[in-house]
């Protein structure tokens, strides 16, 4: 069971998740990664995906308690039963636009039936992966930017306490497996401290991510218990 604090995770629900428009939703993703155990097959397996359609606690924990039942379901593609110690399950926190994505996967899978057309047997078989492709047509297309992250890479809270000393808003800090998420607002203020004066550019185990992606507070990533970090 991935899912361990549900308090955490309704802290997490309430300050971090956005509120969604119409035309919105958020995603996530349940992967199995060699780095938390090097027994599986490939460095990193997505295992399920899942899309988020409205800001709901009632109808979101029981989509993340429904993912976090892992124990002897998932194996690599060599067969071999994946460990709950190899999960994590993330969360995209910008808005995905559901109308532009929609426009992208059609104008892919009408290429792909021209090039069927041509006699490209492969094309056909991309339809039947057509719930991937849909997945990241919409994790390509960014609504808003609500967020940026700023990733340590480490568990050093001097490290920590520089960053959180040089930001003049934050709005959360997960400790992670390996280190500390930092989730900012993306707006102009935050903007000139990160991308202007650059103050984190060459800081050693410091990358910004403007696609902010994290583990869920309350589960377990690699065996870990992800936390929130009181600043």
């Amino acid at each position: 069971m991935l899912l361990v604090d549900t308090e955490a995770l309704r802290r997490f629900f309430d300050k971090v998740v956005p509120d969604l428009k119409e035309n919105e939703c958020l995603l996530l993703l349940l992967s199995a990664r060699k780095k938390y155990y090097p027994e599986i097959a490939r460095s990193e397996e997505i295992l399920r995906r899942e899309v988020i359609r409205e800001k709901n606690w009632s109808s979101f924990y029981r989509k993340i308690k429904r993912m976090s039942y892992v124990d002897g379901i998932y194996t690599d593609k060599n067969g071999n039963e994946i460990p709950e110690r190899a999960l994590t399950m993330f969360m995209v926190l910008n808005p995905k636009d559901v109308l532009k994505a929609w426009n992208t996967l059609q104008k892919e899978m009408v290429d792909l039936l021209f090039q069927y057309a041509k006699g490209d047997s492969n094309a056909l078989k991309q339809f039947k992966r057509i719930d991937i492709r849909w997945f990241s047509a919409l994790h390509r297309t960014t609504s808003r930017k609500k967020y940026w992250l700023i990733d340590i890479d480490r568990k050093d809270e001097d490290l920590l306490s520089f960053v959180v000393e040089k930001l003049k808003y934050i709005t959360w800090i997960s400790e992670t497996r390996g280190g500390y998420h930092v989730i900012v607002p993306a707006d102009d203020v935050t903007a000139r401290t990160i991308f202007r004066d650059r103050v984190f550019e060459n800081v050693k185990d410091i990358e910004i991510h403007k696609e902010a992606m994290t583990p869920l507070p309350g589960t377990l990533q690699g065996g870990f218990v992800v936390r929130e970090v009181k600043f």
